[in-house]
């Protein structure tokens, strides 16, 4: 079965880090709370077990209660996604699927099921339908839901993996919360989160500034692809409305940049084009239009689950919600569909 590469073991606030996951759950998944988000080891014990606070002999609740709360987050993530992988091996032409959700069990460090013995029903195509959607609106929901940002941008990315092979169905895509199911993990109260410190500030605006750079740089690279079309082509209103979304995407982090009491980043004097608009001159054809254009959405994915991983909780449902709404954007463009879109974009 092929693995998708972008579905490693990995995560991190503007680094990649192993995830170690292990079999059963257990708390390796919070291998990948190490470094990243603020974490420290003390961060890695198992939960229940009193954590001590930084220059205290005494246990840390809040710190405990935050652990918890992630790993049962990622455990309910994993859980989901076997199901759907048992499902999906049951379906006429879902191999798709099939090798998504071994990709998604990689990234949460567990393996595909096995295939039971004997004769099952083939799953019926709009419930399988059904489980895909619910199972891209819950990692969303989830993301929300996590303490550490290392979490939230695992379960981020990975619901922007399902969304982008949702859209490649044909079925309906997008980053709109699931409702909560009763007696999931997610049912539970979030506990408050851990208070802030100035270094988590400055990794926040470092990556609101980084998001308003390629804001800059999108919207002017959107516009120079709808320079380069004519008043009839068909890609015309469709790249306009790039240039749209890219403005407006640009002008919502200025504010909040702005509201932070920060000088927003300002455009580049000069951006160089990609090598194969370069090399198409002023009448590119569609296919290089597509390709440039779904290389925007695909940056930005990237971009957004930086601000994912360095903003607090309560202020990440919009990065969330831009990088499934890139990483969707850019399957429509063209773009092949991953498991992790952006992730590795992360990287610094």
């Amino acid at each position: 079965m092929p693995t998708d590469p972008s579905a490693r073991p990995v995560l991190g606030r503007r680094s990649l880090l192993h995830v170690g996951l292990g079999a059963p759950v257990a708390i390796g998944a919070l291998g990948l709370l190490g470094t990243a988000a603020g974490c420290s080891p003390r961060d890695l014990a198992e939960p229940g077990t009193p954590v001590a606070a930084p220059g205290d002999d005494g246990p840390d609740p809040r710190a405990d209660a935050e652990r918890s709360a992630d790993l049962a987050l990622v455990t309910s993530a994993r859980r989901d996604v076997e199901r759907r992988a048992r499902t999906a091996a049951t379906a006429r032409g879902a191999s798709a699927l099939v090798s998504l959700h071994a990709a998604q069990l990689t990234a949460l460090g567990a393996t595909a099921p096995r295939a039971r013995s004997g004769r099952r029903p083939a799953a019926a195509s709009g419930s399988l339908r059904r489980g895909e959607e619910t199972l891209g609106t819950s990692l969303a929901a989830s993301a929300r839901r996590a303490n550490h940002g290392s979490v939230a941008t695992l379960l981020a990315a990975l619901a922007a993996g399902q969304a982008q092979r949702l859209r490649a169905e044909g079925w309906a895509a997008g980053p709109r919360p699931a409702p909560t199911p009763s007696g999931t993990a997610d049912a539970s109260p979030a506990p408050s989160p851990s208070p802030r410190t100035g270094a988590d500030d400055a990794a926040l605006i470092d990556a609101l500034q980084d998001d308003l750079a390629g804001a800059h740089a999108a919207l002017y690279l959107a516009g120079v692809l709808g320079a380069r079309t004519t008043v009839d082509d068909p890609l015309r209103p469709r790249l306009l409305a790039l240039l749209e979304r890219h403005r407006a995407r640009r002008d919502a982090l200025t504010s909040r940049l702005l509201a932070l009491g920060r000088r927003p980043v300002g455009p580049a004097a000069v951006y160089r084009l990609p090598s194969a608009l370069r090399a198409a001159g002023s009448s590119p054809d569609g296919a290089v239009l597509r390709g440039v254009a779904a290389q925007i959405e695909q940056r930005t994915v990237g971009l957004a689950l930086a601000v994912v991983a360095a903003a607090p909780r309560e202020s990440r449902p919009e990065a969330i919600d831009e990088a499934v709404e890139a990483a969707v954007e850019a399957v429509d463009w063209g773009a092949t569909p991953v498991a992790l879109p952006g992730l590795r974009q992360t990287a610094r």
